[in-house]
């Protein structure tokens, strides 16, 4: 639970960090997660609410009853949102190109799509070609980043390694004979 701890403790920093101008909220992010993850038992409203809890018990469901390392889980979670967030930037131009292709097939009546989405789209083109979704873009990329380093550093990742070994070693423990205890003892005193 150390690693997840950690994520979830990365994600509440980052959503603070970041205020309330923004272009992804955290339930976005979480949604995001979820999908990869992979199940259709949660819906939008399980996780809108309360999206970390969601993902949190979503990430141990894995790791119990799938047999998923928590590392692995975390670690993938890390690196699918940095990956969002350096898309929101790098793709940012393949996004406009699309959508005003999409509305120029609108306008020439290859597709009939509903006013409500043509307006929408054209709302997106515009702050995809605005200064402020370049700025918010690019703040939500470096907090990211920011928090990341520093929670998931190397040193972080030997501290974290180090307390679930020794976590398991508690728990190995209490199913050992005294003899065997005193022998593993023995081991983490070295350690330490």
């Amino acid at each position: 639970m150390i690693y997840i701890e950690k994520l979830i403790s990365s994600l509440q920093e980052w959503n603070k960090k970041v205020g309330e101008e923004r272009i992804t909220p955290l339930s976005g992010l979480v949604s995001l997660a979820l999908l990869q993850l992979g199940s259709e038992e949660y819906k939008a409203e399980d996780y809108q609410n309360n999206p970390l809890s969601t993902l949190k018990k979503r990430i141990e469901y894995l790791q119990r009853n799938e047999s998923i390392f928590e590392e692995f889980l975390v670690n993938g979670i890390i690196f699918l949102i940095k990956n969002y967030f350096n898309d929101l930037i790098v793709k940012r131009e393949e996004h406009i190109y699309n959508n005003e292709s999409l509305l120029e097939r609108i306008n020439k009546n290859e597709l009939e799509i509903s006013s409500n989405f043509v307006e929408d789209t054209k709302r997106k083109v515009q702050f995809l070609k605005s200064e402020e979704y370049v700025r918010f873009s690019k703040i939500e990329f470096d907090t990211w980043n920011e928090i990341i380093s520093v929670n998931f550093s190397p040193s972080e990742l030997e501290v974290m390694d180090r307390e679930m070994a020794l976590e398991a070693h508690r728990r190995h423990e209490e199913q050992m004979n005294p003899e065997e205890k005193r022998v593993f003892q023995d081991i983490i005193n070295k350690m330490k």
